[in-house]
């Protein structure tokens, strides 16, 4: 599946080039997302599982649907999404 390989290259690029923004690396690793379905979801589970760095988006560009604050990493995001029950409609 496409995000898989995604994921797997993002973490390869991590572990070979650790980024100076983490932030910056996480907003990369979110835009590169190839189908829009799995962004939403990966964005709503970010919210869920990570308040106290992920919050709704209040801009009205809107091209999100969070804003990130620093502390989030990668290696929080690359372990919310190993963990997660990929919904029916995602799968395949």
């Amino acid at each position: 599946m496409a995000f898989f390989a995604h994921l797997k290259q993002a973490k390869h690029r991590h572990a070979s080039r650790p980024p100076a923004s983490k932030r910056a690396f996480v907003w990369t690793f979110i835009n590169k997302i190839e189908f829009e379905d799995w962004r939403l979801f990966i964005e709503e589970q970010l919210l869920l599982r990570f308040p106290q760095y992920v919050s709704k988006n209040r801009r009205k560009d809107r091209q999100h649907l969070i804003s990130i604050e620093e502390g989030l990493t990668f290696e929080d995001v690359y372990s919310m999404i190993k963990r997660l029950k990929i919904p029916h409609h995602l799968e395949g």
